[in-house]
C-alpha cells in the first residue's frame, strides 16, 4: 500500500509540474502572439495605404474616393500657405517661398491633363524618376530561312538596336490671384488652380508633341520630314495629292484610301487619323462610290467618329495649310508605337506671397520629354 501511495503522489508532483511548465509556456507563446498581432494590423494598415495609392491610376478615378481631409489641407495651402499643417508641406531650395510636392496633387492634374488633350491619351507614356530615358529602337529587323534537312545552315543576321535617350525639359505654369480674394473666394480654390495649371501646361504638351524642335522642349511628330519614297530611319512616308486636286472630292476620297493602306497591318489595331477642324469640315461632305459618307458617327457614346473605319480625333494644334495651300492635312497610323513621352514622376508647387504684392504666385513645375520611336508606325497626307 505504501509503495502505491508513493507512485501516486509522484503522479500528482508530476501533472502539477507538466500543468506549472504548460502555464510557462502559454504565457510565453502569448507574449509574441500579441506582437504579432500588432504588426498583422501595422502591415494591413500599410496595404490599405498601398492599394488605395494604387487605385489613384494616371487617368482615372481613385476607387475609394477623395480624402476630405487632404482636399482641405490643400485648399488651406493655397489660401494660407500650410499654416494649419494639415497638408504635407516640406522646404525646397528657395528661402521665400514653401512648396508642396503630393502624390495628391500629382494625380489630380495628370488626370485632368488626360481628360483634355487629345494626344497623351494616345501615345506611350513612361513615367521616370532620372533626368531622361533610354530606349532600345531596332533598325533592322532579325532574319531567318528556310532549310532542307541535309542543307547547309547559313549565318542569318540578328538585325541591329539603335539606342534613343529621350531627355526631359521643364515646363511651367504660374497662375497669380490676389490675397484677398483667396480669404474671401467662395469658389472651389482647388478646381480653380488645378484647371489653370494643365489649361497651360496641355496646350503646351500638344504643340510640343506635334512641333517641338527638340530645344527646351520635345521634338515633335512634324520635326521630321516627311517624304513620298523614305531612305531614311528618321523620315515618315507621305502619300502625296496635287494642289489643284485636292478640292476634288473624288481624288481626295483615293488619297485618303492610300494613306490608310499603307500602314502596314501590325500597326492597324490601335490606329488613329489625327485631323485639324478645317480637314474635318471638308471630310465630312465626301463619299464613296456607292453614296455613303466616308466620315460615320459614333454609335457609342462620348465615343470617337470614324473615317474609312478607324477612330477620327481632332487635334486644334495641327499646323494649318500655308498660303499656297500646301501641307499635311491628315495623319494616319498608331501613335502609341510611334511616339513615347516620358515623364518625370514629380511635381512642385511653390506658393509666393512675396515677389508680386498684394498678388500670390503659384509657380507649378514639371519636367517631360518625348520623341518619335517608330517611324514605320505613322503615314502622312500631304497636298503638294
Amino acid at each position: 500500500m505504501e509503495n502505491n501511495q508513493t507512485q501516486l503522489d509522484q503522479v500528482i508532483n508530476d501533472i502539477c509540474e507538466m500543468k506549472a511548465q504548460q502555464a510557462c509556456l502559454m504565457a510565453q507563446v502569448q507574449q509574441p502572439s500579441d506582437v504579432l498581432a500588432q504588426e498583422l494590423q501595422q502591415t494591413k494598415s500599410r496595404l490599405s495605404r498601398l492599394e488605395a495609392h494604387k487605385n489613384r491610376t494616371l487617368g482615372g478615378e481613385s476607387t475609394s474616393g477623395e480624402d476630405p481631409e487632404t482636399k482641405q489641407g490643400f485648399v488651406d495651402f493655397i489660401r494660407k500657405g500650410g499654416q494649419e499643417k494639415t497638408f504635407e508641406v516640406k522646404e525646397l531650395s528657395t528661402d521665400q517661398t514653401q512648396g508642396v510636392v503630393s502624390t495628391y496633387v500629382s494625380d489630380k492634374i495628370i488626370r485632368h491633363m488626360n481628360q483634355i488633350s487629345p494626344l497623351r491619351t494616345l501615345v506611350s507614356v513612361m513615367q521616370i524618376e532620372g533626368d531622361s530615358a533610354e530606349i532600345l529602337v531596332e533598325n533592322a529587323a532579325a532574319e531567318a530561312g528556310w532549310v532542307g534537312e541535309k542543307d547547309p545552315r547559313g549565318e542569318t543576321t540578328l538585325g541591329t538596336l539603335q539606342k534613343l535617350t529621350i531627355p526631359t525639359h521643364e515646363m511651367y505654369a504660374k497662375p497669380m490671384i490676389t490675397q484677398r480674394l483667396l480669404d474671401d473666394a467662395r469658389m472651389d480654390l482647388e478646381a480653380w488652380i488645378l484647371e489653370k495649371i494643365t489649361d497651360k501646361m496641355v496646350s503646351m504638351e500638344n504643340q510640343a508633341f506635334l512641333l517641338g524642335d527638340g530645344i527646351k522642349k520635345p521634338k515633335g511628330i512634324f520635326h521630321y520630314p516627311a517624304v513620298v519614297d523614305p531612305q531614311e530611319k528618321k523620315q515618315f512616308q507621305s502619300i502625296a495629292i496635287k494642289s489643284e486636286t485636292f478640292k476634288d472630292g473624288t481624288k481626295l476620297v483615293d488619297a485618303l484610301t492610300d494613306t490608310l493602306y499603307a500602314l502596314k497591318p501590325g500597326y492597324l489595331q490601335d490606329a488613329v487619323w489625327l485631323l485639324s477642324r478645317p480637314m474635318l469640315a471638308v471630310i465630312r461632305k465626301l463619299r464613296d462610290a456607292s453614296g455613303h459618307f466616308l466620315w460615320q458617327p459614333s454609335l457609342v457614346a462620348e465615343g470617337p467618329a470614324s473615317l474609312l473605319g478607324y477612330p477620327v480625333v481632332i487635334v486644334d494644334d495641327l499646323p494649318p495649310l500655308n498660303e499656297k495651300g500646301l501641307g499635311t492635312v491628315a495623319v494616319f497610323g498608331n501613335l502609341k508605337q510611334a511616339y513615347q513621352v516620358i515623364d518625370r514622376s514629380d511635381f512642385s508647387i511653390l506658393r509666393d506671397p512675396y515677389s508680386a504684392k498684394p498678388n500670390v504666385e503659384f509657380y507649378v513645375t514639371r519636367r517631360v520629354g518625348g520623341d518619335v520611336v517608330n517611324f514605320e508606325a505613322l503615314k502622312f497626307l500631304n497636298v503638294q
